[in-house]
């Protein structure tokens, strides 16, 4: 990963984390926004989307969601270690 994209990710954690200290939710809400926000930063990374413009990586971010797990309390999330979380069927 180079500087540019490594320093990217790092400012994405710090403001999409953020949310958690100025707004906190219930535990499971948080940490399923923290989960949630790293499998983001992953992707970015591993799916190299910051070199492809907007609709490719709302195509990547669609397809991933698809595989969603359903969590109910914090320690399911481990189950999902690799996909994206929600708290209840929409």
């Amino acid at each position: 990963m180079n500087q540019s994209v490594e320093k990217s990710v790092l400012w994405a954690k710090k403001i999409t984390d953020l949310h958690e200290q100025l707004a906190p939710n219930s535990c499971l809400e948080m940490q399923m926004d923290l989960h949630n926000n790293k499998i983001g930063r992953v992707i970015f990374v591993e799916h190299k989307l910051y070199q492809e413009n907007q609709e490719i990586i709302i195509s990547v971010l669609k397809e991933k969601i698809k595989t969603a797990g359903l969590i109910s309390k914090p320690s399911e999330i481990e189950n999902f270690n690799n996909e994206f979380v929600y708290l209840e069927e929409l």
